[in-house]
């Protein structure tokens, strides 16, 4: 019985440490971090250093800042191969697609109404447009636009 015991103890093991190695960190859990989320631009950042996963330095006027604080403006949420949004007056729809272990990522506006009045606005929409790579967890989003250098920084909504 000791040995059946331990062959069973030993099978599940096997089994949990397999499960936990092949199990996805938050950097690469593409479903995770994007699908029925809604992030929240918080700045239009680049990157200060070497490091483009942490060299942080924001890039926004006064103005921007103030655009950009305005509530339900500058949000996209993430639906499963879809996503919707609102820059400052215009709403926008589209497809995306992220691969988490090269952190590519694009996005594909297919509908938009409005006009963008706000120069803010044309600018958070021209990024997007521009998306190459994401990074981030369940807590930021980073969704560069220029070759791992320049990127808007989001936080979740929900």
């Amino acid at each position: 019985m000791a040995t059946t015991f331990r062959q069973l103890l030993y099978i599940l093991t096997v089994v949990l440490l397999s499960a936990a190695a092949t199990g996805c960190t938050p950097e690469n859990d593409i479903e995770g971090i994007f699908v029925g989320r809604t992030w929240k631009l918080s700045y239009f950042c680049t990157v200060d250093g070497d490091d483009w996963k942490h060299d942080v330095k924001p890039l926004m006027t006064q103005e921007e800042m103030k655009s950009v604080n305005t509530a339900g403006k500058y949000q996209i949420t993430f639906h499963d191969g879809t996503f919707s949004g609102i820059a400052y007056d215009t709403t926008f729809s589209g497809r995306w697609e992220a691969e988490g272990d090269s952190y590519d990522f694009k996005l594909t506006i297919t509908e938009s109404s409005g006009q963008e009045q706000d120069e803010t606005g044309r600018k958070f929409l021209d990024c997007l447009k521009k998306a190459r790579y994401y990074l981030g967890d369940y807590n930021s989003v980073k969704i560069f636009y220029d070759e791992k250098k320049n990127f808007l920084l989001f936080r979740p909504l929900d």
